[in-house]
Protein backbone atom coordinates (compact mmCIF):
# COMPACT_ATOMS: atom_id res chain seq x y z
CA UNK A 1 0.00 0.00 0.00
CA UNK A 2 2.70 2.48 0.78
CA UNK A 3 4.15 1.57 -2.29
CA UNK A 4 0.97 2.26 -4.52
CA UNK A 5 0.97 5.86 -2.38
CA UNK A 6 4.53 6.66 -3.52
CA UNK A 7 4.02 5.80 -7.00
CA UNK A 8 0.60 8.07 -7.17
CA UNK A 9 2.04 11.34 -5.31
CA UNK A 10 5.38 10.65 -7.73
CA UNK A 11 2.84 10.48 -10.55
CA UNK A 12 0.90 13.72 -9.34
CA UNK A 13 4.31 15.60 -8.88
CA UNK A 14 5.24 14.83 -12.30
CA UNK A 15 2.26 15.79 -14.29
CA UNK A 16 2.35 18.91 -12.29
CA UNK A 17 5.92 19.70 -13.00
CA UNK A 18 4.37 18.96 -16.77
CA UNK A 19 1.69 20.90 -17.50
CA UNK A 20 3.66 24.07 -15.56
CA UNK A 21 6.47 23.60 -18.46
CA UNK A 22 3.70 23.48 -21.65
CA UNK A 23 1.87 26.48 -19.92
CA UNK A 24 4.55 28.57 -20.09
CA UNK A 25 5.49 27.14 -23.23
CA UNK A 26 5.03 30.42 -25.63
CA UNK A 27 5.35 31.28 -29.39
CA UNK A 28 6.98 34.99 -28.07
CA UNK A 29 7.11 35.58 -31.81
CA UNK A 30 6.48 34.94 -35.12
CA UNK A 31 6.59 36.30 -38.86
CA UNK A 32 6.20 36.15 -42.69
CA UNK A 33 9.49 37.34 -44.37
CA UNK A 34 11.38 36.76 -47.39
CA UNK A 35 14.33 36.10 -45.93
CA UNK A 36 16.62 34.76 -42.98
CA UNK A 37 19.65 36.43 -41.97
CA UNK A 38 21.66 35.54 -38.67
CA UNK A 39 18.50 33.40 -37.40
CA UNK A 40 16.35 36.55 -37.83
CA UNK A 41 13.70 37.41 -40.88
CA UNK A 42 14.99 40.50 -42.46
CA UNK A 43 11.10 42.07 -43.57
CA UNK A 44 7.66 41.57 -42.63
CA UNK A 45 5.23 40.31 -45.73
CA UNK A 46 2.51 40.74 -43.47
CA UNK A 47 -0.32 40.09 -45.70
CA UNK A 48 0.46 39.85 -48.80
CA UNK A 49 3.34 38.53 -51.41
CA UNK A 50 4.03 39.33 -54.76
CA UNK A 51 5.56 37.40 -57.07
CA UNK A 52 7.53 38.54 -60.57
CA UNK A 53 6.17 36.17 -63.95
CA UNK A 54 8.80 33.30 -64.78
CA UNK A 55 10.77 33.71 -61.16
CA UNK A 56 10.43 31.53 -57.78
CA UNK A 57 9.42 33.96 -54.45
CA UNK A 58 10.63 32.22 -51.54
CA UNK A 59 8.89 32.85 -48.37
CA UNK A 60 10.02 32.04 -44.99
CA UNK A 61 7.72 31.52 -41.73
CA UNK A 62 9.72 32.44 -38.26
CA UNK A 63 8.90 31.64 -35.43
CA UNK A 64 10.84 31.95 -31.85
CA UNK A 65 9.89 30.14 -29.01
CA UNK A 66 10.20 29.53 -25.59
CA UNK A 67 10.64 26.99 -22.91
CA UNK A 68 9.99 23.95 -25.38
CA UNK A 69 13.25 22.62 -25.26
CA UNK A 70 12.52 18.60 -26.54
CA UNK A 71 9.18 19.32 -28.18
CA UNK A 72 8.47 19.92 -32.23
CA UNK A 73 6.56 22.92 -33.90
CA UNK A 74 4.78 22.15 -36.47
CA UNK A 75 4.17 24.31 -39.83
CA UNK A 76 1.30 23.19 -41.85
CA UNK A 77 1.18 25.22 -45.27
CA UNK A 78 -2.22 25.35 -47.01
CA UNK A 79 -2.97 26.86 -50.45
CA UNK A 80 -7.01 27.45 -50.74
CA UNK A 81 -7.73 25.13 -48.33
CA UNK A 82 -5.60 22.54 -49.55
CA UNK A 83 -2.34 21.21 -47.26
CA UNK A 84 0.69 21.75 -49.54
CA UNK A 85 3.28 20.84 -47.25
CA UNK A 86 3.64 19.85 -43.68
CA UNK A 87 7.78 20.67 -41.69
CA UNK A 88 8.76 18.94 -38.19
CA UNK A 89 10.68 21.55 -36.83
CA UNK A 90 12.53 20.35 -33.34
CA UNK A 91 13.02 22.04 -30.74
CA UNK A 92 16.81 22.45 -29.57
CA UNK A 93 16.64 24.59 -26.26
CA UNK A 94 14.19 27.08 -24.30
CA UNK A 95 14.92 30.06 -26.11
CA UNK A 96 14.88 29.16 -29.52
CA UNK A 97 14.25 30.55 -33.41
CA UNK A 98 12.94 28.43 -36.42
CA UNK A 99 11.00 28.83 -39.49
CA UNK A 100 10.27 26.63 -42.42
CA UNK A 101 10.24 28.22 -46.37
CA UNK A 102 7.89 27.87 -49.16
CA UNK A 103 9.38 28.48 -53.06
CA UNK A 104 6.45 29.82 -54.40
CA UNK A 105 5.99 30.21 -58.79
CA UNK A 106 2.49 31.45 -61.12
CA UNK A 107 0.94 27.82 -60.67
CA UNK A 108 0.94 28.49 -56.67
CA UNK A 109 -0.80 32.09 -56.74
CA UNK A 110 -4.12 32.25 -54.09
CA UNK A 111 -4.65 32.61 -50.21
CA UNK A 112 -2.28 30.92 -48.42
CA UNK A 113 -2.13 30.28 -44.47
CA UNK A 114 0.36 28.75 -42.33
CA UNK A 115 -0.93 27.01 -39.08
CA UNK A 116 1.40 26.69 -36.25
CA UNK A 117 0.77 23.14 -33.80
CA UNK A 118 2.20 22.37 -31.03
CA UNK A 119 1.29 18.89 -29.46
CA UNK A 120 -1.43 18.29 -31.82
CA UNK A 121 -3.10 22.10 -30.84
CA UNK A 122 -3.14 24.61 -33.40
CA UNK A 123 -1.72 27.45 -32.09
CA UNK A 124 -1.50 30.06 -34.50
CA UNK A 125 -2.39 30.81 -38.27
CA UNK A 126 -1.26 33.33 -40.42
CA UNK A 127 -2.73 34.00 -43.65
CA UNK A 128 -1.61 36.21 -46.99
CA UNK A 129 -2.36 36.15 -50.17
CA UNK A 130 0.36 35.45 -53.17
CA UNK A 131 -0.21 36.94 -56.52
CA UNK A 132 2.34 37.33 -59.51
CA UNK A 133 2.16 41.11 -61.05
CA UNK A 134 4.08 42.17 -64.11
Amino acid sequence: MRDLFKFIVNSVFIYTLLSLQLAHADIARSQLTSAIEAREPTDDLTDFVQGKAGEITTVYFFNHVTKMNGQTVVHKWFLNGEEKAVVQLPIGSDNWRTYSSKRLNSVLQGQWEVQVWVNNEQRQAHRFTFEIRD
